[in-house]
């Protein structure tokens, strides 16, 4: 087994955090269309994105760098993030914002 999969066991879909849950981002599992536009708009390997609603069978709204993407659902199961330890996931079920 190479080293890139076994680091890849701890990697998850996006579309499996939760609201308010956050990560970084670690692979897009897209063509080069999907992969340039993810770069467009901000989300690349290494950058860390948190849920700010949903994910649901439409898609989830991230917040990447200060601004708020919508994706939907066939591209946040393409983007492998690492998990960060510590989401701050209290203050987004109250409604309030970081």
């Amino acid at each position: 087994m190479s080293d890139v999969a076994s680091i890849s066991g701890e990697w998850r879909a996006l579309s499996s955090l939760r609201l308010g849950e956050g990560g970084k981002v670690r692979v897009i599992d897209g063509g080069r269309f999907m992969t340039q536009r993810m770069s467009m708009l901000g989300i690349r390997p290494g950058i860390e994105v948190r849920v700010v609603h949903g994910p649901g069978k439409r898609g989830a709204v991230l917040q990447v760098d200060g601004a708020r993407i919508a994706l939907g659902r066939g591209v946040v199961e393409r983007i492998r993030v690492e998990k960060s330890p510590c989401a701050d996931v209290s203050a987004y079920a109250q409604g309030g914002r970081s």
